[in-house]
Order: structure tokens, then sequence, then C-alpha cells
């Protein structure tokens, strides 16, 4: 066993905590950063605090498995439509092929006892994740290794266990003082950060997981929402998401207003017309003056005219995630 590691880095305090430890401790380490749908961050910002340590950061991106993993979580969801254990193992499982490309020895991660509801909620689940991802012994968690069973890189004297921290629990006043200690400046406000975490999109991400649209989950985010049958219709609210909306014009079945400024909308599923004739209505409720919508789809034009807005209390039970 060597002194090269990889270190799992987010970007959050905790992980550039651990990367300030491993330094103090003389290890030889490699950053590695894991993008997946729900959790992007700005590079340029991640290498910052890094680039004054002299270590590298690598990217890996997990769009397809972490998506698959969200249809059928092997070891279910948390609150909302995290699946933290298989996420966690999977971000496992890739530190561990960058630990072997690299020589590396072990991995080291920022994360906390009981901290977390899920994935980090006591040791039985921290060495549950850490055995199924094949690294029984090879993961060093300083902030809270004092807490747990010592790894292999601790019994060797690679690391001196004496070195590491006994944290737990969710306050940050540990990590505060260790930010102070190690002369850290600027580091992320605490935050959930996983949008799957967050049940206004979870609620969203949940309909589109049901109807069979999650290849869709860049436009879970935008928007109103409307459940619609078998089908979703997502409304601009503003010019920024009109354009975004406007942009899928020749993808999805289309509406905007005609006779007057107003907003625009599509369907994520062909719509018939009752569904079409409906769209037209919730467009015109969020369009002041408007009275007649445009419908696009596949290069063929309908003019919906002459519409009343939809009721208020039909809207109600259309709405998605509001």
């Amino acid at each position: 066993m060597n002194n090269k590691a990889v270190v799992l880095y987010s970007g959050g305090l905790d992980s550039l905590l651990a990367v300030h430890i491993a330094v103090n401790l003389g290890l030889e380490i490699s950053a590695l950063f894991i993008k997946t749908p729900f959790y992007k961050k700005d590079i340029k910002t991640l290498k910052q605090n890094l680039d004054k340590l002299g270590v590298e950061l690598n990217i890996v991106e997990i769009d397809t498995q972490y998506l698959n993993i969200i249809k059928k979580p092997k070891y279910g969801y948390g609150k909302n439509l995290n699946p933290c254990l298989d996420c966690r193992i999977l971000m496992f499982e890739k530190a561990k092929e960058l630990m072997e490309k690299t020589g590396a020895s072990f991995i080291i991660t920022g994360e906390v006892l009981s901290q977390r509801p899920f994935s980090q909620r006591n040791k039985t689940n921290i060495m549950f994740i850490q055995t199924k991802s094949g690294l029984d012994g090879l993961v060093l968690r300083p902030l809270s290794a004092k807490l747990l069973p010592p790894t292999l890189a601790e019994q060797e004297g690679i690391v001196d266990r004496n070195k590491l921290y006994s944290i737990s629990g969710r306050s940050r006043k540990p990590q505060l003082a260790l930010a102070k200690l190690f002369n850290i400046e600027y580091f992320e406000t605490p935050s959930g950060g996983c949008m799957l975490t967050e049940p206004h999109f979870a609620n969203r991400l949940k309909i589109f997981l049901n109807l069979d649209l999650l290849d869709q989950y860049n436009l879970a985010n935008i928007g109103r929402h409307f459940r619609i049958d078998n089908n979703v219709l997502i409304v601009a609210r503003n010019e920024n998401e009109y354009d975004i909306i406007a942009s899928q014009k020749k993808s999805f079945d289309f509406f905007e207003t005609q006779d007057s400024a107003g907003t625009c909308a599509i369907f994520l599923k062909q719509s018939s017309q009752e569904q079409q004739f409906l769209a037209s209505q919730i467009v015109l409720r969020y369009s002041k003056k408007a009275k007649n919508v445009l419908f696009y789809s596949n290069n063929n034009y309908k003019l919906f005219n002459n519409l009343k807005p939809i009721e208020e209390d039909k809207l109600i039970n259309l709405r998605i995630g509001e």
C-alpha cells in the first residue's frame, strides 16, 4: 500500500476539508468530481480551491447510469426521489476505477457520520456502501475517522489516526472551525446540492418517471407543469423560459399566442385534439390580452381562436409540483 489516494470532491466544505487534511498528512492525492444530471457545478469554481493546493481535478460524467438508477434503484429512494445508497455506491465505484488507473491505494471522502439522513445516517449504511463498492478498508473519512473502524491506510501507518477527527451530526461548527484553522476563506454555502432531494422538483420528476419521460429531465425544472391524461404540458413563466421552450418547437407539440404577446408551451408527448384545446386554454390563462393560440406540430399549424382561458379551479387540479 502506498500514500497515493483519490479524494471524492463535491466542491462543498466537507470535501474541501478532506483535501486539506490529506495534503497536511503528506499524501499524494488527486480529486474526483462526479457530474450527475442533478448535481452540476461550475468547473472553474471547483478548481479554484484545488489549484491553491496543487491538486489535480478529474471529472467523470455518469448521466446515463444515473438515470437508470433513478428508474429502478436497487436499494430504494430517500425521502423524495433521491437514490442515495445506489448513488453513493456508483460514485465509489468510479473512484475505485480512478484509484486503480492512477495506482492509488485508497480513497478519501468528506463524509460526516450522521450528517445526512440516508447515505450517512449511521455506521451500518456507511460500511454497507463501501462493501458493495468493493472498497472495504479502503475508504478514509478524515472528518469522522475516529468514530469509525481504522482503515488499512491507518493500520499500516500511512495515515496517522491521531491527526484525524471525530465529527458527527449536522452542526457545521466543527467544520467552520477547521476552515478557519486551514485558512480557507472561500467555500460553498452548505446546501442539499442534489435536486432530487427537493420536494418540488422530485414531485415533477416522479410524473416524468411514471410517464416514461425521464429522458426529458432537463425540462423538469422549467416553467409551470400540468398533467393532462398521460401527457405533461410545460408553460413558460418568463422571457428566459419562453426562449428555452420555444427552442423545442421542432421536437414537441408547441403552442403560442398569435394575436397578442403572451406565453408559450409544449407537450412532452404527442397530443390529442382534446388535449390541444385544453392546452390552448391554459396558455391563454397566462396571456393577458390574447384570445387566439397557434398550435404547431410536425410542420403543421392549427389556430384555436376566440377561446376563453381555463377556469382556475380546473387549472389547480392539473398543476404538478407547485
